[in-house]
């Protein structure tokens, strides 16, 4: 038999790290991060794990992840009900999980959340994993990109720590409606470390508009290196202007020269920005080792409903 618990406090989390993704261990085991982990145990061993980073009131599931040999036993299941309990005592009014059209067990994954009343998945954006060299030909030879890199208005800067005015111009965007749905934009959610490389602000006169955020990703020796764009996002009173791409021309010129034009970029789009998720398909999908569609799936939590009970419950 098997126990949902809650876990607690770092030092327990800590034995189940092995049970989420690599770029979510610190998530799980610093802290000071805003999450909610549920595991499950068997014979005092961890065999499944829940883990949800809660941003305002809003949970957002990094991960589900059940043993092989536990699997279609309604574990899944389970640990999702004691998230959704235990973030509706924390305030929270709903729970998002996103994932791809790439994602291992995709089918059954779908399922659990289907099992758990979650709300029909629905396609929310797109991730392109390219050659930096072939991308910035391709962006590089758009009539409109040399309209762009002339105007005078525009700089893109290296990245470096904000002073106060690009602090207050952070926060300002972060209010926006992309970062209020997208919370992936915001600095709460930039990789640490930044990859300063290619990593830069741009700015309108001495004004900070926007930014492309990067981290690289180290893989074995002897593969190529990676650059994940992790954050793109400009003032909304810019869209107009495809002022971003532009930006993204400038980070992977800075790739290239750093890194080699046979280096991947990896980014995502989402759909709610429908301008730049239409151009991306078009223009640079077709050039990408990979392109995978992103989905979202939605369960709105109602506090009357939350379990207040024992931190454990077998299953």
């Amino acid at each position: 038999m098997a126990e949902v618990l809650l876990l607690a406090c770092e030092r327990e989390r800590e034995l189940f790290a092995q049970l989420t993704y690599p770029r979510f261990v610190r998530c799980l085991t610093e802290a000071g991060w805003p999450i909610v982990a549920i595991g499950a145990v068997a014979g005092g061993r961890p065999i499944g794990l829940a883990l949800v980073l809660l941003t305002g009131v809003t949970g957002r599931l990094l991960s589900l992840n059940v043993e092989p040999v536990w699997r279609q036993r309604g574990l899944g299941t389970a640990l999702l009900a004691a998230c959704e309990s235990a973030l509706a005592l924390r305030g929270a009014i709903e729970i998002v999980a996103t994932h791809s059209s790439r994602t291992v067990a995709r089918a059954a994954f779908e399922r659990t959340l289907a099992a758990a009343r979650w709300e029909p998945t629905e396609l929310t954006g797109l991730r392109v994993n390219a050659r930096c060299g072939p991308l910035l030909e391709a962006v590089g030879g758009w009539p409109s990109m040399h309209r762009l890199l002339a105007q005078r208005e525009y700089r893109y800067a290296p990245w470096t720590d904000p002073d106060q005015d690009d602090r207050e111009a952070i926060e300002q965007l972060c209010r926006q409606q992309p970062c209020r749905d997208c919370p992936a934009l915001t600095p709460k959610m930039w990789p640490d470390p930044i990859e300063s490389t290619t990593s830069l602000v741009l700015r309108r006169g001495k004004r900070l508009v926007g930014w492309v955020i990067s981290e690289r990703q180290y893989e074995p020796e002897s593969t190529t290196p990676s650059i994940h764009y992790t954050a793109a996002c400009a003032d909304m009173v810019l869209w107009h202007t495809a002022i971003m791409m532009a930006a993204y021309y400038h980070a992977f010129m800075r790739q290239a020269a750093a890194f080699g034009p046979t280096s991947v970029a990896r980014f995502e789009t989402p759909r709610s920005m429908a301008g730049m998720f239409a151009l991306i398909r078009r223009r640079l999908a077709p050039l990408a080792l990979s392109a995978d569609q992103i989905f979202v799936t939605r369960r709105r939590l109602n506090g009357s409903e939350a379990d207040p009970g024992p931190a454990r419950r077998a299953v």
